[in-house]
């Protein structure tokens, strides 16, 4: 994440759209207790996204020094939980009762008890900064794909609307922060989803320490993000909403041209209407003139005797007249065929679910050649098939295309090789960052394990196929580990 040079710029743009969308939120319920005393509601737009902003940073960065330093999965989420309850205390105490005395936990308590029927500001705060967390828990586990982040700017942008229409019912300070805040959210969002397509389509092969972006590109992408926010955000302050409607008033006979125009479309398309409907009576009136219904009502009287109908029993037993009878089966028959369908359908839905959670998208550690198990080969054949296509989307066919499938192969063998000794790869971890779990997982053969996930890292992240002399380097490398496992009675290999 934060330590990860290729991504550090994008957790940071990421950081700082999960800041702006719980900006004005924050900001207008800590608006409410600016009469009793409590220091965040003192805080300007600004500090506010500040104070959000930091909070957020860092939880990331504990998030990823706990990671590092905890390697048991229920040590490290039991210490994550605790951590999150006492920030969570300790900013009751700093935002709320910055001069309160022993109390404060007690009241702090007292307001937990009083929800849902009011909200305080020490449940408030408590419960925000453990959604903060959340929050946080959420992005350090997000995909890193121009997809997964263009899909988060798009429905904070959402959310954001929704906040800065509430924003727009208040007094022209709060119209203007909402405007504000639209523009900063902006501004990161286009950060965020520069960067995420600038690494999807990175050509080159990324090092432990390169950075995704020299700092000239960088400062070209932000300067022109810089234009492009501030322009719009100029263009909205200009367009108040008395220049608005003055320019729309302006336009009144185009307004009224138009209306003229369009409604003699409309009449035009009705008359249409009616001369081809009826034309369609035209042509129907012969089979019309020839339909008894009573006629058809005896035939299907004949095919049902009322005797069957009264033979199924007490609560059962149609209604008198032909045409209730007839209903009567016919909702029936209905009844019967909704249950049949809804049944079917229920069926084929748990089935599909299912086959899309056979079939979900693996992680780093689990790319590579499928192997055939007997219970499923079908799944495992169209797997296979799958990442063929892509490898060969992404190098081309031929020679090229061997070197990514025997490198990923290698690579996913060491890593359930290393999840069995007891040295997982957690789904935020870059293969450089993984590296020395791995050499802790295999000692003795560092730097084989450094050459092998540098060949790794050319042919996923860098779309780069081998030479044939560094693939078959990077094969002996692993045959080598692999005997010095058998000989030491450690692992399994396949």
């Amino acid at each position: 994440m934060l330590f990860s040079p290729r991504h550090r710029l994008l957790y940071l743009a990421l950081l700082g759209m999960e800041a702006t969308v719980h900006t004005p939120f924050v900001w207008l319920v800590a608006r409410r207790w600016a009469q009793i005393g409590v220091p965040l509601a003192g805080l300007s737009l600004g500090e506010t996204w500040a104070l959000l902003a930091g909070t957020l940073l860092a939880a990331l960065l504990v998030l990823e020094l706990l990671g590092r330093a905890i390697h048991h999965q229920g040590f490290y989420r039991g210490a994550v939980a605790v951590l999150a309850v006492a920030t969570g205390l300790g900013a009751v105490r700093m935002w709320v009762y910055p001069h309160g005395g022993s109390r404060w936990l007690t009241e702090t308590v007292g307001a937990l008890w009083a929800l849902p029927a009011r909200l305080e500001p020490p449940a408030f705060v408590l419960l925000w900064s453990l959604v903060l967390w959340w929050r946080i828990a959420v992005l350090s586990s997000r995909e890193r794909g121009f997809f997964s982040v263009g899909l988060s700017f798009r429905l904070g942008l959402l959310l954001l609307l929704v906040e800065a229409g509430v924003l727009a019912w208040g007094d022209s300070t709060t119209t203007q922060a909402g405007l504000q805040v639209l523009a900063l959210y902006l501004f990161w969002g286009l950060w965020a989803v520069s960067l995420a397509r600038a690494d999807d389509k990175a050509a080159d092969a990324p090092g432990s320490a390169v950075a995704l972006l020299s700092w000239g590109r960088l400062a070209q992408l932000l300067a022109l993000i810089g234009l492009t926010v501030g322009a719009v955000y100029g263009v909205a302050v200009w367009l108040a909403p008395a220049r608005l409607w003055a320019i729309l008033h302006s336009l009144d006979p185009l307004w009224a041209l138009l209306g003229w125009g369009l409604s003699w479309v409309l009449y035009g398309l009705a008359f249409a209407l009616a001369q081809v409907v009826r034309g369609v009576a035209f042509l129907l009136a012969p089979l019309v003139q020839e339909f008894d219904l009573a006629e058809l009502l005896a035939r299907m009287d004949a095919l049902f005797p009322r005797e069957e109908l009264a033979e199924e029993g007490a609560g059962a037993t149609a209604p008198a007249g032909p045409y209730a009878r007839w209903a009567w089966i016919l909702l029936r028959l209905g009844f019967l065929g909704l249950l049949l369908a809804a049944l079917v359908g229920g069926i084929l839905l748990f089935l599909a679910r299912a086959r899309d959670e056979a079939h979900a998208i693996r992680t780093d550690e689990e790319v590579g050649p499928a192997r055939f198990a007997p219970e499923e080969p079908l799944s495992r054949l169209r797997s296979w098939l799958e990442r063929r296509l892509r490898a060969m989307a992404r190098l081309g066919g031929g020679p090229g295309l061997l070197s990514p499938i025997s490198v990923e192969h290698i690579y996913a063998n060491l890593c359930r090789m290393a999840r069995g000794r007891g040295h997982p790869r957690r789904p935020w971890q870059p293969p450089d960052g993984y590296l020395p779990e791995l050499c802790r997982a295999f000692p003795g053969h560092e730097e084989a394990l450094v050459r092998i996930t540098q060949a790794y890292m050319q042919v996923h992240y860098g779309d780069r196929p081998l030479d044939p002399e560094t693939l078959a380097q990077v094969r002996r490398d692993y045959d080598l580990l692999c005997q010095g496992l058998f000989s030491a009675g450690g692992g399994s290999t396949s």
